[in-house]
């Protein structure tokens, strides 16, 4: 089971489902859309990234990373997106998001194993195709981050995207190889089976879904994917994407 250790007494006494979550976070979307397929009530603690919310000394003693979301259920405390999904299911298995055969659901895993290795290329392309356009980082925001941030490698994302030099370029450039190669991978998937999932709509599509959805809304280009392109019409226009991800108000 993925439960993180947290040093939060606070965190520790919560009781019922709470999560700690963006709106416009792909990975908060993520959760929030799991919930939604799952029908669970659940409290939130909605921290504004834009406002820093998530640095607190209080929220880093939850989830020192200061990243979301952060799951907690009766006290026990999931970190990781991609991991809570898997966590969910374990605690909620009604209805099910996971094939019943085990050869498909290893399939399965390792399309959801994909979308969190290309989390990172995701981010990078968000801030430098959306991100940019929008934010006036100076070198006071890093010295910022690096103060409040216990996260090295966020101090040093915003340090090369402030520089906005070869760095940044290298990790811009590499981002992009690695998204293109795995959307390929996915249609290829999507020639074989109705969803990501398999027969059946599951926690792979949850998964990426909400990635796709962020690429979509960046106009990144999916002409050389048309199954892919298919399957996120299926995907997006659920009535939980709508409610968790489209419509979602805190």
């Amino acid at each position: 089971m993925p439960i993180f250790n947290s040093k939060s007494t606070m965190a520790k006494s919560l009781k019922g489902l709470h999560l700690f979550h963006y709106t416009f976070s792909n990975c908060s979307q993520r959760v929030r859309l799991a919930l939604a397929e799952k029908g669970l009530s659940w409290a939130s603690h909605h921290l504004d990234l834009s406002k820093n919310e998530h640095i607190t000394t209080e929220y880093q003693a939850i989830n020192p990373k200061g990243v979301v979301p952060t799951l907690v259920y009766d006290g026990e405390v999931v970190v990781e997106s991609n991991d809570i999904l898997y966590y969910l299911e374990e605690k909620f298995p009604q209805p099910s998001l996971i094939p019943d055969d085990d050869a498909k659901r290893t399939a399965m895993e390792a399309i959801i194993h994909f979308s969190g290795t290309a989390q990172t290329s995701i981010k990078v392309i968000t801030f430098d195709r959306f991100f940019r356009k929008i934010i006036t980082s100076s070198e006071e925001d890093v010295r910022f981050f690096e103060r409040y941030r216990n996260n090295q490698e966020v101090v040093q994302f915003m340090q090369d995207f402030h520089e906005n030099s070869e760095a940044w370029s290298l990790r811009v450039s590499a981002a992009v190889t690695e998204v293109d190669a795995v959307l390929t991978r996915l249609d290829k998937v999507l020639t074989q089976s109705h969803w990501l999932s398999g027969d059946e709509y599951g926690l792979a599509d949850i998964s990426w879904v909400v990635n796709i959805y962020r690429m979509n809304s960046m106009a990144y280009a999916f002409d050389q994917c048309p199954n892919l392109a298919s399957w996120f019409d299926r995907a997006s226009t659920r009535k939980a994407f709508q409610e968790a991800v489209v419509l979602y108000q805190p």
